[in-house]
Parts: structure tokens; C-alpha cells; sequence
């Protein structure tokens, strides 16, 4: 991944994620979804990202992209749950080594990381210049 970063409370709820996620992937029966990263693309958001095919995933030059565990979550039997639904979610729709994820997972650590680095590791499929 990338550069490691402190952040004592990023990122959204992973229930609401996990639900606009599923209205994403659904509404993309009917229509054609495309998501552009302004700024930053965060925990529960990078569920968002994901929901969509990669050549609709787009990201300005300058955004940032952060990824990390479940593992703030006060129960921690749910975290692992939480992991567990994620980690197929990363491996399916990016390039990031099961390997690379688990250690991720496992840290706890958030990792922080730009548009470039979302390109090669398959978050986003174009960056678009400031």
C-alpha cells in the first residue's frame, strides 16, 4: 500500500457502506454509475468506489485515498465479520495481494495513499489532472 498516517476517528459506518454499496451495484442495472474522487476516499467510501467497474472509477490528480481495518470497532468479534465481507470486496475489484491485505488488516493501522498509487493498485482506472 502506501504511506502510513494517524487518524483516531476516519471514515464512515461499515453497515452504511455496505448498504449504499448494494443500491450502487443494483442501480447499475439500469443505469451507467460513475464515481470521481474530489478529495478524499476513505474507509466505508472506498466500498463506494469499489461498487462500480473500474473504467468508471475516476480520481482528480490530487485526492487521497485511505484503507484499514474494521478493527476500531468496539466488538471485535464484528470487526473480524467486517473483515471478513471486505477483504473479497478489495481482492475482486483491485490488485492488492491477499498477502499485502491481511497484513493490513491484521496492523490496524490506516494506510493513506494518492491517486497515483490508487491507479496502480486498481482502485481507480483514470486520473483525471487538476
Amino acid at each position: 500500500f502506501g504511506g502510513k498516517r494517524s487518524c483516531e476517528d476516519c471514515g464512515g459506518d461499515s453497515d452504511d457502506g455496505f448498504y449504499l454499496r448494494r443500491l450502487l451495484i443494483d442501480l447499475q442495472q439500469i443505469k451507467q454509475v460513475e464515481v470521481l474522487v474530489t478529495g478524499a476516499c476513505a474507509s466505508a467510501a472506498i466500498l463506494l468506489l469499489l461498487a462500480v467497474p473500474i473504467e468508471n472509477r475516476f480520481s482528480m490528480a490530487r485526492a487521497r485515498f485511505t484503507v484499514h481495518s474494521a478493527r476500531r470497532l468496539r466488538n471485535m468479534s464484528l470487526a473480524h465479520d467486517v473483515n471478513h465481507v471486505m477483504t473479497p470486496i478489495y481482492l475482486d475489484n483491485t490488485n492488492v495481494e491477499q498477502t499485502s491485505l491481511e497484513q493490513l488488516f491484521a496492523s490496524g493501522v490506516d494506510y493513506d495513499f494518492n491517486a497515483s498509487r490508487a491507479l496502480e493498485l486498481g482502485f481507480v482506472g483514470t486520473i483525471i489532472s487538476n
